[in-house]
């Protein structure tokens, strides 16, 4: 592998007030000094804090954080490149400089490509033998954001996205294993021909609005660790076919397609470590929360391995149903790595208040962390405008509220008082989970 340096321009790190809170904004981007070209994917790792983020497609990053050290160290990693430490005072003491990591003279299994077709049956063996040796099987957690959105007749009828956590309880209860618990959300309001696809409660009447699917993108990736293609017990019952060797920034990968019955879909797996990378459907079944049952989808499920462990790093979600079309995301803002506890009460607390989560929406955090606007943001806004009132106006009005007004409707054999009990434990651990980052 030629030498090649590799650069970070680091910006001003800056101290922002948050709601009381004392944040340091940690941002950069990493490139390559001989070419210029930015690098998606290079680690950055808060290490006493057991904290890691990724650049995104431009090489940048952008790291807000809480009770951060002066003694805190900071990792720099990319694959191909010896990794640069420092502490927060000496990363903070290089602004505007350049730090230069130099090519790692360690040496990558080769791999061998003979005339000889592969055995594919025998590389997803290994593969999926990788992936459950490497993949947690204790909780954690990670803060990200969710977005979803649907059109009717191509109009948009709804948008909602929110910054929050996603939290893995553990092989304890591995159907539910993972959940998204809004923290700032935005909401617009939902036109009629939405509010249509509402649910009936168990007494008869009708809810007020959709519940919440903001764990919809995880459960995608829920339900391919533990029945599909990655899953110990069940990936055997695909077929399987190696479509292609290829190389991206020097490192072979292995295209690999999957089917069974209806689904199908295709794998990147990197051939040096045999670590799947990317999983793609063409072709899922995907339980739509509007239409109350499960319809034919695609998605795309991204994962960035740190010391070797799988954590998902984006994940996306379409299907058209119905007369309905809808989208649904995540994204990993900042991922620790280190055990989480989380015990019973708490996460039947939080399941709760992850279908019907208090809207919150806080601006100043949203610029905070820079999320990038939705491709169709500018049509979103159109079609969802009310009158005068904006979408904007309609994020900070619907501030303040639950998302379902009535969802004590929800529960109708509940004692009330024993709900709002649930949902205050849950705003409360809400606020606890934050302390983490």
């Amino acid at each position: 592998m030629k030498s090649i340096a590799l650069f970070l321009i680091c910006f001003l790190s800056i101290l922002i007030p948050v709601f009381g809170q004392q944040i340091v904004q940690l941002r950069g981007t990493v490139s390559d000094a001989q070419t210029g070209t930015t690098l998606p994917g290079a680690h950055i790792i808060i290490k006493n804090k057991q904290i890691a983020a990724i650049t995104d497609v431009n090489g940048q990053f952008r790291l807000p954080l809480n009770e951060v050290q002066p003694d805190d160290s900071i990792i720099i990693s990319y694959i191909g490149y010896t990794p640069m430490g420092f502490t927060i005072s000496d990363y903070l003491a290089h602004k505007d400089s350049l730090i230069r990591l130099k090519s790692s003279t360690t040496l990558l299994k080769e791999v061998t490509i003979s005339s000889k077709k592969p055995d594919v049956l025998a590389m997803m063996k290994n593969i999926v033998k990788v992936y459950e040796k490497g993949k947690r099987k204790s909780p954690y957690l990670a803060k990200g954001y969710y977005r979803e959105k649907a059109r009717i007749d191509n109009q948009y009828v709804m948008f909602a996205e929110s910054i929050g956590y996603s939290v893995y309880n553990g092989m304890k209860m591995p159907h539910t294993g993972y959940s998204f618990f809004c923290e700032n959300t935005r909401k617009g309001d939902s036109k009629e021909n939405w509010k249509r696809y509402s649910r009936t409660s168990l007494n008869g009447e009708k809810i007020s609005d959709v519940t919440s699917s903001s764990k919809a993108a995880l459960k995608l990736f829920q339900e391919s660790e533990n029945f599909g293609p990655l899953a110990g017990k069940y990936w055997d019952g695909y077929t399987y076919q190696l479509d292609s060797i290829y190389k991206v920034n020097d490192q072979d990968y292995y295209g690999i397609s999957f089917k069974k019955g209806s689904e199908s879909g295709s794998m990147q797996i990197l051939a040096n470590t045999f670590q799947i990378e990317n999983i793609r459907y063409f072709s899922k079944s995907i339980f739509s929360t509007p239409l109350n049952k499960e319809v034919k989808g695609e998605g795309n499920i991204e994962l960035i391995y740190i010391k070797d462990i799988p954590f998902v790093n984006k994940i996306n979600l379409h299907y058209v149903a119905d007369n309905l079309e809808y989208w649904n995301e995540y994204n990993l803002l900042m991922q620790r790595f280190d055990h989480f506890l989380f015990n019973d009460k708490d996460y039947y607390s939080m399941i709760f208040y992850e279908m019907v989560p208090f809207v919150e929406y806080l601006p100043q955090n949203w610029e905070l962390y820079k999320i990038p606007q939705d491709v169709d943001y500018p049509a979103i806004c159109d079609q969802l405008k009310a009158g005068s009132k904006t979408l904007e106006d309609q994020f900070l009005a619907n501030s303040g509220k639950w998302w379902l007004s009535d969802f004590q409707k929800w529960f109708p054999d509940q004692d009330p008082a024993m709900l709002e009990g649930q949902v205050k434990r849950a705003r409360d651990l809400i606020a606890r989970l934050s302390e983490a980052f």
